[in-house]
């Protein structure tokens, strides 16, 4: 079954913009939404508006956000105007929200919650994410630290997903991610329990538990 809204939401290195890309790329009725933050420019790859802090408080004034949220020390923000013009061309908008951004969605008197189907991305074990962020080389081990820190935040809200994917392999994800999307079919099993307390102790310094989602 097609939904008209799909939400994907992800640990910070666990791969979700890519699958996002691949997936749209693959199916033109589908549309990413392109969010607005007031962070600098990481690459020229990056798939944002990047605006002053000035220009996004003006669009929260303006009331123009669906959801904004503050992620690792930055503000994102998703469109009104985005959403209408990709469901103007009869296409189905794709949104990358963090959880906070999905609560805030799921509040909304203009999106209807039966036309969702909402994914987190995720991989098998905290260490396995800090690894990912390491081999980016694009942050401080600072910035890193204050990537799992907000990934840490977000475990809180997982429950409230449809399903997991947890992209041990690209295509093995992608190829369940589709099986989501279309057939509304059931994720991985994931137990965000206890990921959570093991991505605690990896904050706190302590080893974490092993054989997490084995």
């Amino acid at each position: 079954m097609n939904r008209g809204l799909v939400v994907i939401s992800g640990f910070s290195g666990a791969g979700k913009s890519t699958l996002i890309e691949r997936f749209v790329s693959e199916y033109p009725a589908y549309r990413a939404i392109r969010s607005f933050t007031d962070r600098k420019r990481r690459s020229e790859e990056e798939n944002y508006y990047f605006i002053s802090p000035s220009a996004f408080d003006q669009m929260i004034q303006d009331q123009e956000f669906l959801e904004h949220t503050e992620y690792a020390g930055h503000r994102y923000g998703t469109s009104f105007m985005e959403i209408k013009a990709v469901q103007k061309k009869g296409r189905i908008p794709v949104l990358d929200l963090n959880t906070d951004g999905f609560e805030q969605l799921l509040r909304s008197e203009d999106i209807r919650e039966d036309r969702l189907v909402s994914l987190f991305i995720t991989v098998q074990s905290p260490s396995v994410l800090k690894e990912r962020l390491q081999k980016r080389a694009a942050e401080t081990e600072e910035e890193i630290h204050n990537r799992l820190q907000a990934g840490l935040e977000e475990a809180k809200h997982m429950n409230n997903y449809d399903a997991f994917i947890i992209n041990d392999d690209e295509d093995r994800a992608y190829a369940l991610m589709k099986n989501v999307i279309f057939e509304f079919s059931a994720g991985d099993p994931f137990d965000a329990v206890s990921f959570t307390a093991s991505l605690r102790k990896l904050l706190e310094g302590e080893k974490e538990d092993e054989n997490i989602n084995n």
